[in-house]
């Protein structure tokens, strides 16, 4: 708990002062929710050492109402890290992991959003998802997909038109001067220009094909089919909370997921939270 403590809040006021589309009204009630939320987030640390179920209590209250925020249509990286923060404090690492992956959408590149975020799997006893059989393309991309942090994504498609017509002159000096050099440079220029654009792509179509979410009920049952009454367990064991999935399909109040090991399972929506 000592070293959770240290946890520091980072300020989103900046936000609330970029939401310049919102009345006055609103900027005032976003305010006192931040407030509201730093203040007890503050009362969680005083009491932590002391009464741990009411610093839990605090913590849970901070959260709620930083989430609130965001579903009133406020989407920061800071304020998803102070959210995430203060949900890791209170236990709940399910929706702490939720909340670190919200951040780490809007800022890709965030060493300290990806830090959490493994620390908030590690308590809940859980893996970052993994894509199959790791090749050196696959580490390529990911390479790629955290690099897009660093600059807008006008930036990676600028360079990858760049690298596109260098390959083009490149192929077209080889053909002109023989020169074997020049047909690698194009090669090279081309498989640039495709890890660049590949990435931004991939994440696009994989997006529109799914929904990511996070497990946030614990022991949760997975499902056969949408019905706890007609369905059986698709497991021996629980789904455990901050288990991230893709939501495949709807129905209802249910939800098909794609779990680890390619295996899917239905849960109640309710039980799981999207990114």
């Amino acid at each position: 708990m000592r070293r959770a403590t240290r946890m520091v809040v980072a300020s989103v006021m900046i936000a609330v002062a970029g939401a310049a589309s919102a009345h006055a009204e609103s900027m005032e009630d976003m305010r006192r929710t931040l407030a509201e939320g730093e203040q007890r987030f503050e009362q969680g640390l005083l009491v932590a050492e002391k009464d741990r179920e009411a610093s839990h209590a605090h913590f849970r209250a901070a959260a709620t109402a930083w989430a609130s925020l965001r579903e009133g249509g406020l989407h920061n990286a800071k304020l998803e890290y102070n959210t995430a923060n203060a949900w890791m404090l209170a236990g709940d690492y399910g929706r702490a992991i939720a909340s670190y992956r919200r951040a780490l959408a809007l800022e890709p590149g965030n060493a300290v959003v990806r830090e959490g975020l493994e620390a908030a799997r590690q308590r809940a006893g859980v893996v970052a998802p993994a894509g199959g059989v790791r090749t050196i393309a696959h580490r390529a991309v990911d390479l790629a997909r955290r690099a897009q942090g660093v600059a807008p994504p006008g930036v990676w498609i600028g360079t990858a038109g760049v690298l596109w017509v260098v390959g083009w002159a490149a192929l077209g000096a080889r053909v002109v001067w023989r020169t074997r050099g020049l047909g690698r440079m194009a090669l090279g220029s081309w498989a640039l220009a495709g890890l660049v654009i590949g990435a931004p792509v991939s994440d696009a179509l994989d997006q529109r094909a799914s929904t990511l979410a996070v497990v946030v009920a614990r022991d949760v049952v997975a499902r056969t089919g949408p019905s706890e009454g007609v369905y059986e367990a698709a497991f021996k064991e629980p789904l455990r909370a901050g288990l991230e999935v893709r939501i495949r399909e709807r129905r209802g109040a249910w939800a098909r997921v794609a779990l680890p090991e390619n295996k899917e399972a239905w849960v109640r929506l309710e039980q799981v939270e999207v990114i």
